[in-house]
């Protein structure tokens, strides 16, 4: 499975993370009643940690759509391509030391 980047694979892990937790405390429930109350608060600390992190997440994506969306060289990528479509940058293709793909089959 292929999880997406940016705030969508951040909030993907962490909802993993604790559905991943639940499994295990509903697995390890049992005859002990001091150990099933300690389960079952480590599950509650998951979730809350989870939705506090999605929560905080999602505002940060609220505030800042593009780097939320991207990580890295994709966003810097997207950024360059940006600066173009407002014109501080030249086009690609007029850049010095850069040749067309068909200027070499003239």
């Amino acid at each position: 499975m292929k999880l997406g980047k940016g705030v969508v694979a951040k909030t993907s892990h962490a909802t993993i993370a604790t559905v991943g937790v639940w499994i295990v405390v509903v697995c390890r429930l049992g005859e002990s009643a001091t150990l099933n109350v300690a389960l079952m608060l480590a599950g509650a600390a998951a979730t809350g940690l989870c939705a506090w992190w999605v929560k905080s997440t999602q505002a940060y994506a609220e505030r800042n759509p593009a780097q939320a969306m991207l990580e890295g060289a994709e966003f810097l990528e997207y950024r360059r391509l940006e600066e173009q479509a407002k014109n501080t940058l030249p086009p690609a293709d007029n850049r010095p030391g850069l040749v067309s793909p068909t200027e070499g089959k003239r």
